[in-house]
């Protein structure tokens, strides 16, 4: 146990430590993203058809997607309005907007294509059905350009915004998923294809070293009877996948000036906000040009 422990800071590829569910604003469900891929995989659907078939059944949250299947949406998109206007939508359009920003893409359409985005007015609730209702109909018929401009922009915001690095993470472990493949299957593949492919940068959540632990260790135990539940739950986590709660920052905060025995609040806090708002009123002074004095607003009198 001891050496276990010992151990344990050198275990660097345990994953990234990140959730599968997220739990929306709305409705405080546990929604499970792997679960609503699935979904969409298997029904052919696009993440714009899938919320607006949620927003039709009386459902209001928006579940983040994998990047992968955004791009696919946009590219479907641009694929078959490309019936339409293959002027306009077409590779070079997919190439011009990669990685770009909603105003740079908005920017794109306006000033290079001139074509400006459709305005999109109404209620939140209005406006979020009518976002969807386009993004589901560029699918099926052609669309008026002012609008296919808007949810064109809309969807690549959304890739945009979903981060690289850890869209990478996801979808690696979409395909894990869907292959029902563990870790090292999937690697190993890759190197049965090319043995001379990098898998250094390859980084995997940490739940999908975990199911590859239990895979193996379940198979494992039917041939070692000594692979009891004790000597798993201490290898897994203690040795591998234990790690330590953050530490408290809490002694980095400064002692109040004005009261002894309490903390300064932090400048996050509304309290300290509304403050700042105040003091800055309370600094005004109002400049008298005739005799050049500074009077503070407090003392200065309108008439």
């Amino acid at each position: 146990m001891a050496e276990q422990r010992k151990n344990k800071g050198k275990n660097k590829k345990r994953g990234y430590k990140s959730s599968r569910k997220a739990k929306t604003a709305d409705e405080g469900d546990a929604i499970d993203g792997m679960k609503i891929a699935k979904e969409i995989f298997e029904n052919n659907l696009t993440p714009g058809q899938w919320i607006y078939n949620s927003l039709l059944k009386g459902k209001k949250f928006v579940p983040d997607f994998y990047r992968s299947d955004l791009q696919k949406e946009l590219e479907r998109i641009i694929k078959f309005q490309n019936k339409f206007y293959p002027e306009i939508c077409n590779e070079k359009l997919l190439n011009e907007i990669k990685d770009k920003s909603r105003t740079v893409t908005s920017q794109y359409f306006s000033k290079i294509l001139n074509i400006p985005l459709a305005e999109n007015k109404g209620t939140r609730d209005e406006t979020k059905l009518q976002h969807y209702k386009w993004r589901n109909e560029a699918l099926n018929n052609e669309v008026d350009l002012n609008a296919l401009a808007f949810i064109i922009t809309e969807i690549n915001n959304q890739i945009n915004q979903s981060s690289g690095y850890l869209g990478a993470i996801s979808d690696r472990s979409k395909e894990l998923y869907f292959n029902q493949e563990t870790v090292g299957q999937f690697l190993y593949k890759q190197l049965q294809d090319d043995a001379h492919t990098k898998l250094k940068n390859q980084v995997f959540y940490r739940q999908d070293y975990l199911d590859e632990f239990e895979k193996i260790w379940e198979m494992q135990s039917k041939f070692h009877p000594e692979l009891n539940d004790k000597l798993k739950s201490d290898i897994r986590d203690i040795t591998i996948f234990y790690q330590r709660k953050l530490k408290s920052q809490k002694h980095l905060i400064s002692n109040c000036e004005f009261e002894k025995g309490h903390k300064a609040i932090p400048k996050s806090s509304p309290l300290f906000q509304e403050f700042r708002i105040w003091q800055n009123l309370n600094n005004i002074v109002i400049n008298i040009r005739i005799d050049r004095k500074n009077i503070p607003i407090n003392d200065f009198i309108l008439f």
